[in-house]
Order: C-alpha cells, then sequence, then structure tokens
C-alpha cells in the first residue's frame, strides 16, 4: 500500500516518522563530519575536500530531504552574516577579475562558501541535544587523533621518512606532532580550541569525570608535542576566559585526578620534548616572543605586506598572488593583511563583520547562559589569535569548532525567548 492510499491520518504520521528518521540521520552523519574534521590528511584528492566534508554533504542532503534544513542559524544576525560574506567574497572576485586569476578565486569561493555558509547551517542546531552530540563528537575525535599521535611519538622508532606512510608531516622533521593535520602549529590551534569543550560538557555532564580528564591529560600532551608558542598561549587563555565568564573553575578532585598521572609520568624522568624546549619554553622564561619558533620570518611577510597596502586600498592583487609578488613567495600568515593585499579594504571589511558578529553572538549569551557564553568567546579568542598568524582560514578545522560553539551561543537566546514566551 503506497503512502497516497493510506487515511489521511496515517499517511501523514508515516512522513512525520520518516522525516525524523532522516534527521536522526543526518545528525549522525553531521556528528562524523565533525568526528574528522581535522583529519585533513584523509582525502583522495589534493584539492581540500576531506572525508569530514563528505560526510557534511551527507548530512546537508538528509536535512534536505526531511525538509529540516534551518535558514537563519544566526537568528537575526544572518541577514548581516551573509552580507558579510558577500561582500569579502565579491571584493576578492572584482580584484581576481582585474589583477589576478579568477579561475583561482572560484576554488576560494567555494571553500570559503562552504566553510561560513554550508556549516552554520548544519552545524548551529536548534536542539541543544544535537549541539551536544557535536560537541562530544570533536572532542571524541581531536582526542583520538591525539592519542595515536602519542603512541606513534614515543613508541614508533621509524626515520623521519618512515613516518610519513601515517601521513604528511605527522612527525614533522623538527620532531613536532603534527598528527592528521600535518601541521604542529595547525594541530596545537584545534587542541587549544577543543580543550573549552572538554570543560563545558563537563559542566554539563554530556561527559564523566574521567572521561573529562583522561581527554584534558591527551590533549595537554598532544599540545606539549605540538610544540606551537601561540597555540600553548591561546590554550591557557581560552582557559582563563572560559573560567572566568562560566563561573566554572576546575574543581579538587578533578585537578587531583589529573596530577597524578602526571606526577607518576615525571617520576619516571621524562623530560620535555625537544621541539618544545627548543620553540616554546625560551619565550615563556624569557617573556621574548621572538625565540617564539618562526615568528621573525613571519614579521618579515607582515613588513612585506604593510608596505603593498598604500596599492591595494581598493582595488587587491587578486586571490593567492601575494605569493607571486612576494620576495619570499609565500602568503603572509596574517589573514586581515592577506585579505587587504589580495582583495582589498571591502574584502577586510567583510570578513572584520563576520568575525564581530561571532564575538556579539558570544557576548549577546551571557545573560542568558554563561557557561555557552564562556565557550563561545574562549573558542572564538583562539580563533582570532590563530586569525593573527594564518593565511586564508577556509578549512573545516578553523571554523567547526567556533561554529558549533556559536550554536550553542544561539541555542541559548532561543532557550532564553522560549522561556519568556511560557
Amino acid at each position: 500500500m503506497t503512502i497516497s492510499a493510506l487515511p489521511r491520518g496515517a499517511a501523514s504520521s508515516q512522513v512525520a516518522a520518516q522525516r525524523q528518521f532522516l534527521q536522526r540521520a543526518a545528525m549522525l552523519a553531521i556528528a562524523g563530519g565533525v568526528f574528522f574534521t581535522s583529519y585533513l590528511s584523509w582525502r583522495p584528492f589534493e584539492e581540500l575536500f576531506t572525508l569530514s566534508d563528505a560526510l557534511f554533504c551527507m548530512g546537508f542532503g538528509l536535512l534536505l530531504a526531511a525538509g529540516r534544513l534551518p535558514i537563519q542559524p544566526f537568528g537575526h544576525m544572518t541577514a548581516a552574516w551573509l552580507l558579510a560574506f558577500a561582500m569579502m567574497i565579491s571584493a576578492l572576485f572584482i580584484s581576481s577579475l582585474v589583477n589576478g586569476d579568477a579561475t583561482r578565486w572560484l576554488t576560494v569561493a567555494l571553500q570559503y562558501g562552504f566553510a561560513l555558509v554550508l556549516l552554520p547551517l548544519l552545524l548551529m542546531a536548534d536542539s541543544e541535544d544535537d549541539l551536544l552530540l557535536f560537541g562530544r563528537a570533536l572532542v571524541a575525535g581531536v582526542t583520538a587523533m591525539e592519542a595515536f599521535g602519542i603512541l606513534v611519538y614515543f613508541f614508533y622508532a621509524g626515520s623521519y621518512a618512515d613516518m610519513q606512510k601515517f601521513g604528511p608531516e605527522f612527525i614533522t622533521g623538527g620532531r613536532r606532532l603534527g598528527a592528521f593535520l600535518a601541521d604542529g602549529n595547525w594541530n596545537g590551534v584545534v587542541i587549544a580550541m577543543t580543550l573549552p569543550y572538554v570543560i563545558h560538557l563537563r559542566r554539563r555532564r554530556a561527559i564523566g569525570l574521567y572521561a573529562a580528564v583522561i581527554a584534558t591529560g591527551i590533549l595537554g600532551t598532544g599540545l606539549v608535542l605540538a610544540a606551537s608558542f601561540t597555540a600553548f598561549a591561546a590554550a591557557v587563555l581560552s582557559l582563563l576566559i572560559y573560567a572566568i565568564v562560566a563561573g566554572a573553575w576546575l574543581s579538587p578532585r578533578m585537578i587531583a585526578a589529573g596530577a597524578i598521572p602526571v606526577a607518576a609520568v615525571l617520576s619516571f624522568g621524562v623530560t620535555l620534548p625537544e621541539a618544545f624546549g627548543r620553540r616554546v619554553a625560551p619565550a615563556l622564561q624569557h617573556g621574548d616572543i621572538e625565540q617564539a619558533g618562526t615568528f621573525v620570518g613571519r614579521m618579515d611577510l607582515v613588513r612585506e605586506a604593510w608596505e603593498m597596502i598604500d596599492h591595494t586600498s581598493l582595488l587587491g592583487l587578486g586571490v593567492d598572488q601575494f605569493r607571486v609578488v612576494s620576495i619570499e613567495h609565500a602568503p603572509v600568515h596574517q589573514i586581515y593583511l592577506l585579505l587587504w593585499t589580495e582583495g582589498g579594504i571591502f574584502a577586510l571589511m567583510g570578513w572584520l563583520l563576520m568575525v564581530f558578529l561571532l564575538i556579539a553572538t558570544a557576548a549577546m549569551a551571557v545573560r542568558r547562559d554563561r557557561g555557552d557564553a564562556g565557550l563561545a568567546l574562549a573558542v572564538s579568542s583562539t580563533f582570532l589569535i590563530a586569525s593573527t598568524a594564518s593565511p586564508h582560514m577556509y578549512s573545516r578545522h578553523w571554523l567547526v569548532p567556533v561554529i558549533i560553539a556559536m550554536g550553542f551561543a544561539t541555542s541559548a537566546r532561543q532557550r532564553a525567548t522560549k522561556g519568556n514566551a511560557t
């Protein structure tokens, strides 16, 4: 018997059940995408389309079939978000059309569209249960990756070339843990954005105490092995922001549970990895950021970009053209200057407006739920720090943690609205 042959009430119930099934399947696919967000080397092509992206596309299709795709993820600020995105992408297009390569613009536009338009539709769920599912998937995915990386780092005796079978730069030539992100700095930043989730999920009783302790220990070890001063500073700052805003400091029991394994490891005479001692420890000891990693080289690119700004105020060089004209033949690792030089002032204004909307979304949640607001502010602070030391930031490992955190912030607003309505 077809649906049309059923009584109207029975048919509508069956359709509702099918839609509910599709929506649940979509949530699981999206959660799988979140789990594998940081597994960037898990992709069949050189272009940035990973296993995680495939799962996100699957979730999008299922939500579309279920008729449950939200159209205003940022609520009343969605229009402003789309306007800012359009401003940035249009400025990059005009600059690329006049001075650069329009085909390269298309690739970057698609990547930014996926990250800044599609992902908010998928990840800023109305259901708090779905947000908690995404948060747990993020923590589980990053923790599993770091646990595997730690095992390889300490127990696999292969050479640098041998390490590459796990993925490019899984362990870098400088003995830093890049994991499946293929970069020590990126790996460290992902850890810094994940740590506040562990505390927040524990505060919500979404994960157990021992799971939180184990995850924190693994992530902390991974952070040290990544040997990134930027990530280390961002992790400390983000946890401090969360503690202040949410009013949720670690309990003595959790601190003690985390300190016991650390003390046990130190008792065996284990020392800090050489990469951490070389790149991070001197900057912490002497308060001199110039001793932190590749800071000097990056500042040379920043100075070069500043010199170009006078000629790119309205019309930029075009997407990916900075590396062409640069003396170093590399993009400036500072997205604000990169957008200004490649897309002109309007591309920069579009990006700054999106950053402002992220901060505003997080800040407006403070009066409704300090925990959700603290998570959003903590994660976005790490994102902002990373953006001052990174080129284009359309890779999903930058934005998935931020967007989920914004989902918690907007969820707090919706809960307050419903409470006032009742």
